[in-house]
């Protein structure tokens, strides 16, 4: 007698959790790259220039061995916001930031030598505008969003958003004191290198913000999002 052979199918339940996953998981990595770039671009290029080394920005470690590096990540996370899918504003905005990071990373900065910013030069400095603009946007008005109304949303809950709301200001206060810098005296920005910090405060804020949205930080974790 032939074996009679069941198939059963996947139960939805599961379907919807390991897609669930999945897009905890792509914040996760998108926020654990974003955190981890400016370290790894600082201190990989002092191991290999023998000294630490404060370049004029984060984007001119272009012009350093580390170029693979920044390049590569950059458009990693491009590449990952691209193909981030939720709800339909969700995906333009990824979507959009994708895009400018993968140009910020093909377009570079100008070098520090240079008199005047060249045609790749600004669209390097547009493309960070709108890339940086865009995961302010995510950290203010969508990752704040809720099922609950907000007296019925739980303490961690209001913690994240406060969380968010601060990275979201941070990366804005960011691109403000970057534009800002360039009306110091030149001496001052040689010593204090103040687009490298903005650069690093932006990014850094962005990457805590994508890793408590991907549920990577358990103390800050519930299921009511």
């Amino acid at each position: 007698m032939a074996e009679l052979v069941t198939i059963r199918s996947e139960a939805p339940q599961s379907v919807t959790q390991r897609l669930a996953r999945s897009y905890l998981d792509l914040r996760a990595g998108i926020g654990a790259m974003g955190t981890l770039l400016p370290f790894v671009l600082f201190f990989g290029n002092s191991i290999l220039v023998r000294r630490f080394d404060f370049r004029s920005s984060l984007s001119s470690y272009y012009y350093t061995d580390m170029r693979n590096v920044l390049v590569g990540s950059l458009c990693a996370i491009g590449v990952f916001l691209v193909a981030y899918r939720y709800e339909p504003v969700d995906t333009w905005a990824s979507s959009l930031a994708g895009i400018a990071g993968i140009c910020v990373a093909l377009f570079p900065t100008s070098p520090d030598s240079a008199k005047r910013i060249g045609t790749v030069g600004a669209v390097h400095l547009v493309a960070a505008v709108i890339f940086f603009g865009t995961l302010a946007f995510f950290c203010l008005c969508l990752f704040t969003r809720s099922n609950q109304p907000k007296d019925r949303q739980t303490v961690r809950k209001r913690l994240r958003n406060r969380i968010y709301r601060t990275c979201g200001v941070l990366i804005i206060l960011s691109i403000v004191c970057a534009v800002a810098s360039k009306f110091l005296p030149a001496q001052d920005i040689g010593v204090i290198h103040p687009l490298f910090w903005c650069e690093v405060v932006a990014i850094l804020s962005f990457g805590l913000a994508w890793a408590i949205k991907g549920e990577t930080i358990s103390p800050l974790r519930d299921r009511t999002d």
